[in-house]
């Protein structure tokens, strides 16, 4: 493939990634009803579900954020039920956390929530056209995931 296709390709879901960034934060202003959770909250949710296990340490790699911000975040996750730690000997930052049943349930919840709020942003597209995208993506997402966990995890 050449670079000039992947730029051009990258630059498509650069615009739509941006347009639906600009869709959700503009719901989120002016919808009545707030997130009980900060947005690093809710993508530290999305991290545990995605990356397990993925430790306190990792989220603060991750964020950037100092070892204390990293736990006053996973507390609030842990004291709502959402999220649980392994119990391990030695650093907390080291103890793998992982969603709740109920955590699990609210994760899904909005991600519901979500699809429902851009679904008219996908109507022109055919289900055949669905699956090939879903079979691209998929090859995409697991190159990623290796860059993830060679960059990010240093696996």
């Amino acid at each position: 493939m050449t670079d000039k296709i992947v730029a051009e390709v990258l630059t498509k879901v650069y615009g739509i990634g941006l347009k639906a960034r600009m869709l959700a934060e503009w719901v989120r202003i002016h919808r009545p009803v707030r997130d009980d959770y900060s947005d690093r909250q809710m993508f530290a949710l999305e991290l545990i579900h995605g990356f397990a296990p993925i430790t306190r340490k990792d989220l603060g790699v991750i964020f950037g954020m100092s070892a204390s911000s990293v736990s006053d975040m996973v507390r609030r996750l842990v004291d709502d039920g959402l999220v649980t730690e392994e119990k391990a000997s030695g650093d907390a930052r080291e103890k793998p956390l992982a969603l709740t049943e109920q955590g699990t349930a609210y994760l899904d919840s909005v991600r519901k929530q979500n699809a429902i709020r851009y679904r008219y942003l996908f109507d022109s597209v055919t289900p055949d056209e669905w699956r090939t995208l879903t079979d691209i993506l998929d090859k995409v997402d697991a190159a990623a995931r290796r860059q993830v966990d060679e960059m990010i995890f240093g696996k």
